[in-house]
C-alpha cells in the first residue's frame, strides 16, 4: 500500500515538474515579464504555435515576425512582454535545451485586463456642476473601490461615482482599483475644478473708484470654451446707474469686452485680451450704487460660474478712519496671540481693539462670520489660513481692520509598504518653508509599536547651532539608518534593508519654542522578500512585480555574475602564464647542466689503482725478449746454463 502511495505521489510531482503551470495576470499597456521553468542558455519562446524568440547557445537571438514578438525581450531566460494588449492572452510555452540535447517545456496562461478611468464631462469640471466618474475593467472583477488623494473612499464602490455637486476638494488624483481574486489592477485619472475665486466684499468712500473683482481660479482652461458673460447689478440700480459690459465672443480666439454703450466716464474695462480676469472699475461711485453686483462666465456645453460682489459706498470725507460725534478718531486694530504662522491642532485667539465704545464688532473670515471683538480657535485646521478681517459700526459709520493668518503644519502621507530587504522612507515635511518667527527647539523619531531587539537607532534633532537644524548622528549606525548631513528644511529618514521584525508604527514630532510640536505617524509595513511574475509550478496566480534593479538594459545579477566570471578567468590566465613561465625556466636549466662537462677525478689516471686483468689461461705466457732463444745465442746463453 505504502509502495503505491509513494509511486502515486511520485508521478504527481513529476507530472507537474514537466507541465510548469503557471498563471499570469497583466494589466493592458503595462510591461509584464515571464519566467521559464529552467534557467538554460538555450531555449525559445512561443505564442500558441507561433514563435516569438529563439536563443542558441551562443547567445544569437532569432526572432518571429509576429507583432508580439516586436514588443518582446528576453532577460535571461524570461521573456518581457512591453505594452501589453488584451489580444496577448493565450497561452505561451517555453522550450529549453539541456547539455545532453534533451528539451522540456512550460506553459504559462497570461490572462490580459484592460482597465481605464473616465470623467464626463472632460477635466476640468466647473465648480458646483455635475460629474460622473466611470471605471471600465474587461470581463467580472470580483470588487472595484475607488481612492481620491491616496484615501481610501469606503463609501464609494462600483465602476461609477457620481459627483452631484463639483466642489475644490474633489481636485486631485482619482484611483480606480480592481479585484480579479486576489489580483489587483488600478487606473487613475487627474482631474482639475475650475471656478472664481472668492473675494470679500467691497467698501468704498463716496467719490472714490471701486473695484469688482471677477478672476478664474485656473489659466488653463483645456477644452472649455468661454460663449459669453458679463456683469449685471441684481438690486434695484438707480436711473443713472451705468451700463455694466459683456463679454464679446464673436471672435473665439480673442476674448474681449463689448464696449457698446459704455461710458468710459463711468466704467473702465480691461482693452486687452481677457484669459482669467474679468474685474471692473466704477469710477467715483455714489452711495445709490452700493448693492450687490454679479459676474457670470458662460462656458459651451458647460453652464456658467458667477460670483456676487457686494458693494457698500460710505459717506465721503478723508482719511483711513470714520469718526464718530465725541471721538477725534476711530482707530481699529487687529491681533492674533500667539503670532502668525499658526501650529495645526494648536489653541489661538484674535483680538480686535477699536477706539471709543462701538456699537458692534463682527469678524468675517471666508464665509464665516463671528460676533465680537475676539474670536478664540481651541484647534487650528487649514481652513483657518486666510484673511481675517474684523468690521467696526459707530452709528451709520464703519472702520474696519484686516489680517493674514497662516497655517503651519506636517504634510499628509500614505502608509509605506517595501518588500524585505528594501530601503523604506520615512516621510516627514513641514507644509511651509518660510517659520517666521518659529524656532525650531527639538524633535526626532521614534517607533510606537514594541522595537525589536536588533532595531537601529532613530536619530533626533541637534538644536545646539539655532542657525543651523541638523541631525544628532551620534550613535546612529549609517548602515541602518540614513540621514541628511545638510541642514534641515525635511524631516524625512531613509531606513536601510528593512526586515519584517521592524513594520509597525513610527511618529516624527518637531518640536517649536514656546509652541508646543507637530507629530504624524507612519505606518511601515514590510511584506516578506521574493519577487518575479510567477511562482514556479503552483498555479498561484502573479501580477508583473516590481524587476530586480536593472543596468544597461540587464539584471543587476546577471553584471556581478560577469563580474565574478571576469575575476576568475583573469586569476586562471594569471596561474597558467605562472606555470608556463616556471617550466620555461626549468627546461632551461636543465639543458645548462647537460652541456657543462663532467670534471675528471684522480682516480682515473691512477695506474695502480687500475683492477688487475683477467689472465688468460688458454694462452701461452708471453717469454720475456731476453729469454727468448735467438737473444741467448747472441749474448751467450745464461751463464753457461742451458735453455730448455
Amino acid at each position: 500500500m505504502w509502495t503505491k502511495l509513494f509511486i502515486c505521489f511520485g508521478l504527481y510531482i513529476v507530472v507537474c515538474k514537466a507541465s510548469g503551470l503557471q498563471v499570469y495576470y497583466g494589466q493592458a499597456g503595462k510591461d509584464l515579464r515571464l519566467k521559464c521553468h529552467d534557467q538554460s542558455s538555450e531555449f525559445t519562446w512561443k505564442y500558441e504555435s507561433t514563435q516569438i524568440i529563439s536563443v542558441v547557445k551562443s547567445g544569437r537571438q532569432t526572432k518571429g515576425i509576429s507583432e508580439l514578438a516586436e514588443r518582446a525581450k528576453v532577460f535571461g531566460s524570461a521573456l518581457q512582454i512591453s505594452n501589453l494588449k488584451p489580444k496577448d492572452s493565450g497561452t505561451f510555452t517555453c522550450i529549453t535545451t539541456d547539455r545532453k540535447k534533451q528539451k522540456s517545456s512550460s506553459q504559462i496562461t497570461l490572462h490580459v485586463f484592460k482597465v481605464s478611468v473616465s470623467v464626463s464631462p472632460a477635466s476640468p469640471l466647473l465648480l458646483s456642476s455635475a460629474a460622473k466618474l466611470t471605471c471600465q475593467a474587461d470581463g467580472s472583477p470580483d470588487n472595484v473601490t475607488w481612492k481620491h488623494n491616496n484615501q481610501d473612499k469606503t463609501a464609494e464602490t462600483g465602476k461609477t461615482v457620481a459627483l452631484g455637486n463639483v466642489e475644490g476638494s474633489h481636485a486631485g488624483k482619482w484611483q480606480c482599483l480592481v479585484y480579479y481574486g486576489e489580483t489587483q489592477f488600478e487606473a487613475s485619472l487627474d482631474i482639475d475644478v475650475i471656478g472664481l475665486k472668492e473675494h470679500s466684499n467691497v467698501t468704498v468712500k463716496q467719490g472714490k473708484d471701486a473695484v469688482l473683482p471677477c478672476t478664474l481660479s485656473k489659466s488653463n482652461l483645456g477644452p472649455l470654451r468661454v460663449v459669453g458673460g458679463g456683469w449685471k447689478q441684481l438690486s434695484p440700480a438707480a436711473a443713472d446707474a451705468p451700463i455694466l459690459p459683456s463679454l464679446d465672443t464673436s471672435n473665439a480666439e480673442e476674448l474681449r469686452w463689448n464696449d457698446d454703450d459704455i461710458d468710459a466716464a463711468e466704467v473702465t474695462i480691461s482693452e486687452d485680451i481677457l484669459h482669467t480676469d474679468f474685474g471692473i472699475s466704477l469710477i467715483k461711485v455714489q452711495p445709490s450704487q452700493s448693492g450687490q453686483y454679479q459676474c457670470f462666465v458662460e462656458f459651451k456645453d458647460r453652464g456658467a460660474l458667477t460670483t456676487t460682489v457686494t458693494l457698500e459706498v460710505t459717506g465721503g470725507g478723508g482719511g483711513g478712519s470714520v469718526k464718530k460725534p465725541g471721538i477725534p478718531n476711530n482707530t481699529v486694530s487687529v491681533s492674533v496671540s500667539p503670532a502668525s504662522p499658526l501650529l495645526l491642532s494648536s489653541a489661538a485667539k484674535l483680538t480686535c481693539d477699536a477706539d471709543g465704545s462701538p456699537d458692534n464688532v463682527t469678524w468675517k473670515h471666508k464665509d464665516n462670520t463671528f460676533e465680537g471683538k475676539s474670536v478664540t480657535l481651541d484647534n487650528v485646521e487649514g481652513s483657518h489660513r486666510g484673511t481675517w478681517k474684523c468690521l467696526v459700526n459707530y452709528g451709520e459709520s464703519q472702520s474696519e481692520a484686516s489680517l493674514d493668518i497662516d497655517v503651519i503644519g506636517l504634510k499628509e502621507h500614505s502608509n509605506v509598504t517595501v518588500k524585505q530587504g528594501k530601503d523604506a522612507v520615512l516621510p516627514c515635511a513641514l507644509s511651509k518653508s518660510n517659520l517666521g518667527p518659529l524656532r525650531v527647539v527639538g524633535g526626532g523619531w521614534k517607533q510606537l509599536s514594541p522595537a525589536a531587539a536588533d532595531a537601529p537607532r532613530l536619530p533626533s534633532l541637534d538644536t545646539s547651532n539655532a542657525e543651523e537644524l541638523r541631525w544628532n548622528t551620534s550613535d546612529i549606525d549609517a548602515a541602518k539608518v540614513t540621514i541628511s548631513k545638510e541642514r534641515l528644511t525635511d524631516f524625512g529618514i531613509r531606513l536601510v534593508k528593512v526586515q519584517p521584525s521592524q513594520s509597525g508604527q513610527y511618529r516624527c514630532s518637531v518640536e517649536f519654542k514656546d509652541r508646543g510640536a507637530l507629530t504624524t505617524t507612519v505606518t511601515l509595513e514590510v511584506t516578506g522578500g521574493g519577487g518575479g511574475g510567477g511562482g514556479g509550478g503552483s498555479g498561484r496566480s502573479s501580477i508583473g512585480t516590481p524587476n530586480p534593479p536593472t543596468w544597461f538594459g540587464l539584471n543587476m545579477w546577471i553584471w556581478v555574475g560577469v563580474a565574478v566570471g571576469s575575476v576568475v578567468l583573469i586569476a586562471l590566465v594569471v596561474a597558467v602564464a605562472l606555470v608556463h613561465r616556471s617550466n620555461k625556466r626549468r627546461k632551461m636549466r636543465m639543458r645548462k647542466l647537460r652541456s657543462v662537462r663532467k670534471p675528471l677525478t684522480a682516480n682515473d689516471y691512477c695506474q695502480c689503482n687500475r683492477p688487475p686483468r683477467a689472465v688468460n689461461l688458454d694462452r701461452p705466457v708471453r717469454v720475456p725478449r731476453q729469454q727468448r732463444p735467438e737473444n741467448i745465442q747472441m749474448n751467450g746463453g745464461y751463464r753457461g746454463r742451458a735453455h730448455i
